[in-house]
């Protein structure tokens, strides 16, 4: 009862007049929508919103794929028997799922299944690279913590 004056002012203070103001000015980026950079893809540094394939339509939906692996794709459907090819391709598109993967502002419905076809992908182009088996391990791991089943 002695703390009861309290409430008026609690009250007050939590009004609609008076909402927090932000304490940056830097824009809000609403979540699944993905914005260009000028990182190309296989300098380690790729994010999920890496320039996009100038309006070829991709197979991820909500992430294009950037122009650099698209004309590596290319390029090794054209050659098939290039070995060093082939691992570009592989480090590539493993790069490009790990940044869609750790994407903050993809929501998880959207950035692991994508995620995952990239590392299956990785894994079909170079069936030893331990880096994509683990992280196709790891969202595995995090479907069954959901428990929903993996995506094929």
């Amino acid at each position: 009862m002695k703390y009861l004056w309290l409430l008026p002012l609690v009250l007050v203070a939590c009004s609609e007049g008076r909402q927090p103001t932000p304490i940056t000015d830097k824009e809000e980026i609403p979540a699944g929508e993905v914005r260009s950079v000028d990182t190309p893809v296989g300098s380690g540094y790729g994010q999920a919103s890496v320039p996009s394939t100038a309006g070829r339509s991709s197979a991820l939906t909500g992430v294009e794929k950037p122009v650099s692996l698209v004309e590596l794709e290319k390029s090794y459907e054209a050659n098939p028997k290039d070995e060093q090819l082939r691992k570009r391709l592989a480090q590539a598109t493993y790069e490009f799922g790990s940044s869609v993967m750790y994407d903050e502002s993809l929501p998880p419905r959207v950035k692991y299944p994508q995620a995952l076809k990239l590392f299956r992908r990785t894994l079909e182009l170079e069936p030893g690279h331990k880096e994509a088996a683990a992280e196709i391990e790891q969202i595995k791991e995090i479907y069954a913590s959901m428990g929903r089943p993996v995506p094929e």
